[in-house]
């Protein structure tokens, strides 16, 4: 067990009393979480007419389809999947355990509600793996509830720029100056904070709960080798589930060694057995390589242009929480001199990469592998100036500096590299605040504590609030899909869901958004739903011109799509596109339905299984392939 912090833990004997009041706090905190985690889809259930389709999101829907795709070939008993947005040869070598077990699950119970329950479930599982983590390393009470609150609630200013759509503040925007006219990061990256990603994405959730365990074994490694092999199989999970997040937690671990280095507490032994902990990614990652070299689908979806996003959205995106920070140096049992230059190094760090970054493109890398390199060093020295006897203290710190520089990993993925970015910055803010208000009287204390959470979690609260306007304006942060699809969709998937199995390709017209001129909510129901993400992930049919990412060239598919089904296209080139594309079946929007688009009627091309309101379903002729 490491050496406590005077400030910040308390000795064992003292602590047991005070144990049982965090770990109720833990569970009342996480049961709070988890049910405003729910509230959003449960209103849309509830909400929903009879025969409508809800698919339980409402945040980057036609990624969740993704993942419904994965888990209805898991439905259908395949263990290794294939990519139903690309019609393109591929090998179909993808194993993804996460979504296999759900798709298990799915059958039972649906995948909308499959995706919602495990998602549910890992936010109640983090908060009580996070607050484990706290009494294990005996955080003190008010600072450990604190922690909790702000690591999962925390964010930055973004409330100040809120905007419901998109990435870009309005012209004129007072604050516009601030991050360049883009909105920080609390407003739109939800995989860098903990309660967006409990509204938005479960896969999200899973892999903070295993980045969690990873470092949680790595810390009691130190003692035994009985969380070796937790910590293994926890690393080898996610490398296969989000491969990504296993480079941040490698290069965080990095900056772990390098603080317990410079503060004398590193052993062979302990080495050892964290280097077998991250051995247990190395199957996965093999395999990965395998899949990178065989399947070319899978070569242009690694290769998506993922950049992230400018240091300046990324520092008001937690700025509160940073500020917070500052003050936790004054709370860590190290000497004044090295204090006041950890202090000095770390607002130069904050404060000189947002000066840098000014007028910097977010499509395109910010810093060079050169860059990036000093950077990544200057970072580790700054761990080394907090460096303490505390082995928890030094991991939030080494996780919170090198989390600000790892983001710029000059690599296609690296926004993914945010995952869960506010987590120590939102510890180490309740270590500050925790100091700053220590010796005050109770009201001056509990004044002034809760206006400070306050200000740190408003980003959280609208995020919460957004959802709960996206069912009641029915449209999705795609701008493309509503929240609850009409029956003519529900027929449609039905109806494709019994077609004999096979190789079924479908083309959809891709969607049409509904703008409004009104900038507090910008964007009404889409005036024509995109179907084509909706139907491969509920169906399991291949589409065309399926999603941005994992359809090679989507954009010229896209627009070969949406040519498809107007009317200047003529039949004979319709025909031929079908023929050359394999396609079986056509989704048609209806002209009468959508008169503002001058849609072609296609339902010569083939035979009409379904004729709704919105949507004609049909089946070409088998000589039309």
């Amino acid at each position: 067990m490491s050496v406590a912090s005077p400030e910040i833990s308390i000795e064992e004997g003292r602590y047991e009393e005070l144990r049982p009041k965090i770990q109720r706090f833990t569970w009342q905190l996480a049961i709070i979480l988890g049910v405003l985690a729910l509230l959003p889809s449960l209103l849309a259930w509830i909400s929903q007419r009879p025969g409508t389709l809800y698919l339980g999101s409402q945040y980057a829907l036609d990624d969740h389809m993704v993942y419904a795709a994965w888990m209805r070939q898991a439905m259908e008993g395949r263990f290794l999947f294939d990519n139903r947005f690309a019609t393109d040869p591929q090998p179909g070598l993808t194993i993804h355990l996460y979504y296999l077990g759900l798709g298990w699950i799915a059958q039972l119970v649906s995948i909308p509600v499959a995706t919602t329950l495990a998602r549910v479930g890992f936010s109640v599982l983090f908060v009580l793996m996070l607050g484990r983590l706290l009494v294990e390393h005996r955080v003190r009470p008010y600072m450990a509830m604190g922690g909790l609150v702000l690591a999962c609630l925390g964010g930055g200013i973004g409330y100040l720029m809120w905007t419901p759509f998109g990435r870009l503040l309005p012209e004129g925007h007072p604050l516009a100056p601030l991050s360049d006219g883009r909105l920080p990061i609390d407003v739109w990256q939800p995989e860098a904070f903990v309660f967006p990603s409990m509204l938005a994405n479960g896969l999200f959730m899973v892999s903070l709960c295993l980045i969690l365990a990873v470092l949680g074994c790595v810390l009691r490694a130190r003692e035994s080798w009985r969380p070796v092999l937790p910590g293994a199989l926890a690393m080898a999970v996610l490398m296969n589930i989000h491969s990504y997040d296993v480079l941040l937690v490698t290069l965080v671990l990095i900056g772990f060694l390098v603080a317990s280095a410079v503060a004398k507490r590193v052993n062979t032994a302990w080495i050892l057995r964290a280097v077998v902990i991250g051995a247990g990614a190395l199957p996965p990652a093999f395999w990965f390589l395998h899949v990178l070299q065989q399947d070319a689908v899978f070569q242009a979806r690694a290769a998506t242009l993922t950049y992230s996003p400018t240091f300046r959205q990324v520092l008001l995106g937690v700025f509160p929480l940073a500020l917070l920070a500052v003050a936790a140096l004054w709370a860590m049992p190290i000497e004044a001199k090295r204090r006041n230059l950890a202090a000095g190094g770390l607002g130069a760090l904050l404060f000189g990469l947002y000066a840098l970054s000014g007028g910097a493109s977010d499509s395109a890398y910010f810093l060079n592998p050169i860059t990036f390199g000093i950077v990544f060093v200057l970072a580790l020295g700054l761990v080394a100036l907090v460096a303490t006897d505390d082995d928890w203290m030094n991991l939030v710190w080494a996780w919170a500096i090198v989390g600000l520089v790892v983001i710029y990993f000059p690599a296609l993925f690296q926004r993914k590299l945010a995952m869960g970015l506010a987590i120590p910055w939102g510890l180490l803010g309740a270590y500050g605040l925790f100091h700053l208000l220590r010796g005050r009287d109770s009201s001056t204390r509990n004044l002034a504590g809760g206006l400070a959470v306050v200000i740190s979690c408003l980003s959280s609260i609208l995020w919460l609030q957004r959802e709960f306007l996206m069912v009641r304006n029915d449209v999705s942060s795609t701008t493309v899909h509503p929240v609850v699809f009409t029956q003519d969709v529900r027929d449609i998937v039905d109806i494709l869901n019994r077609e004999p199995a096979g190789r079924r390709v479908v083309l959809a017209m891709p969607g049409v958004p509904f703008p409004q001129e009104n900038p507090a909510w910008p964007f009404a129901s889409p005036y024509l739903p995109d179907l084509n993400a909706v139907v491969s992930g509920m169906t399991g049919v291949y589409s065309y011109a399926g999603h941005w990412s994992e359809t090679p060239e989507y954009d010229k598919r896209r627009g070969e799509a949406t040519t498809f089904f107007l009317s200047r296209t003529d039949d004979a080139r319709r025909q031929a596109f079908v023929a050359e594309k394999g396609v079986t079946h056509l989704i048609a929007p209806d002209p009468v339905a959508f008169p503002e688009v001058p849609l072609a009627d296609v339902t010569p091309l083939g035979e009409v299984v379904h004729r709704g309101n919105q949507f004609v379903l049909i089946r070409l002729e088998p000589d039309a392939n």
